[in-house]
């Protein structure tokens, strides 16, 4: 049976736990739109997270912080004489770790090209570089009433504790948790600009965990049980229990989509925000609300995805300031936009307050990883 492996930022950081020699090192700057306190140069193997004490600038992304990464990996090209894609997760090594940087910290962050790179028998200081500057992002932003609006323009780097587990992970914990994050850093980005899409990535982004917290929760045979028995019965009926595991197996990943997303959500819901607004313009809390919101939204999201119909406009409307507490859900009894009228049962919380559960539930999801055999 061939050993299992995982993304290659994780096997990078098990390699630097083995105490295999560096090849060389390299450093790129991280963009983001917020003030970046503190430096982890000591705490994440061979990633440092450095200051280069950036100055704010309200309408732009800049490089708030210098991510230097230690390379202890072999050159290993995979075979080319079948498509395999599951370690692919869109980009080199580095961007897996400024993916799960941006869920940890709660933040908008991208890389860029690289800066600088420090070769064995170079320079101690580095040499300058300007690799593949094409990479550094742009970012479109409303600043007036933004979308999704941080609690602080300041974030500390101990926010980065969580990464501290990732090289302790299961490698198909350790992937599935890149891809989630790669998928939150994605839609967290784009949200002032492409609001639609970055609702069908949070959505994306918890399936992509569910799907993976599932396959240790049930197996595919209790998967069919729950989501389809009818059809478990007719299998049984026409091939007896080998026939329901043959097929249980191949339809496993399809299955009970919904209920997936719901059940993980609810099983891993952060607590309500600190800081709220009056009760007209709160989300309630309740589980079964909770669950009816979500319900509405996975529609949404499908219709959207698969038939080309629009998220509802004011699903994408900055949440309104009321006496210095944003709204967590539209406030009127309906909306009117562009030839769309939707009532508010209809529209039931604000991109600004989806953001906030999704990444309240990955990170809980995270965590509890840890605690897993």
């Amino acid at each position: 049976m061939a050993l299992e492996i995982g993304p290659r930022s994780y096997e990078n950081w098990k390699a630097a736990n083995r105490d295999v020699n560096s090849k060389r090192a390299y450093e790129v700057p991280l963009f983001t739109d917020i003030h970046i306190v503190g430096e982890k140069r000591d705490d994440f193997g061979p990633y440092q997270f450095l200051n280069p004490i950036a100055i704010l600038e309200q309408e732009k992304s800049w490089p708030g912080i210098i991510l230097r990464v230690e390379y202890h990996l072999e050159l290993n090209i995979p075979s080319m004489e079948q498509t395999e894609d599951n370690l692919y997760t869109g980009g080199p090594l580095h961007d897996e770790i400024v993916a799960l940087a941006s869920l940890a910290l709660g933040i908008r962050l991208r890389s860029g090209g690289i800066t600088r790179e420090f070769n064995p028998e170079g320079d101690v200081r580095g040499d300058p570089r300007g690799y593949e500057m094409f990479k550094n992002p742009v970012l479109l932003k409303n600043v007036k009433n933004p979308i999704i609006s941080y609690d602080a323009m300041t974030c500390s780097l101990d926010k980065l504790a969580p990464l501290s587990i990732f090289p302790n992970l299961p490698p198909s914990d350790a992937i599935a948790l890149v891809k989630a994050s790669k998928l939150y850093q994605d839609a967290l980005w784009i949200a002032e600009s492409e609001c639609e899409l970055s609702w069908i990535m949070f959505v994306s982004a918890i399936e992509t965990a569910a799907n993976r917290w599932r396959e240790t929760e049930e197996t595919a045979v209790e998967k069919l049980h729950t989501s389809r028995p009818d059809i478990e019965n007719i299998l049984y009926g026409y091939g007896g229990q080998e026939l329901v595991e043959r097929i249980a197996e191949s339809i496993a990943p399809y299955m009970g989509a919904t209920k997936k997303f719901i059940d993980f959500v609810l099983e891993f819901l952060p607590p309500p925000p600190k800081n709220r607004p009056d009760e007209h313009a709160r989300l309630s809390w309740e589980n079964r609300y909770i669950k009816r919101t979500l319900t509405k939204i996975y529609d949404y999201r499908s219709k959207a995805l698969h038939g080309g119909k629009k998220i509802p406009a004011p699903l994408c409307f900055p949440p309104e300031n009321l006496g210095g507490h944003l709204a967590e859900v539209p406030i009127g009894l309906a909306t009117s936009v562009a030839g769309g009228a939707w009532v508010r049962e209809d529209t039931p919380l604000f991109l600004n307050t989806f953001e906030y559960i999704i990444r309240g539930a990955l990170l809980n999801w995270w965590n509890s990883l840890s605690s897993e055999d």
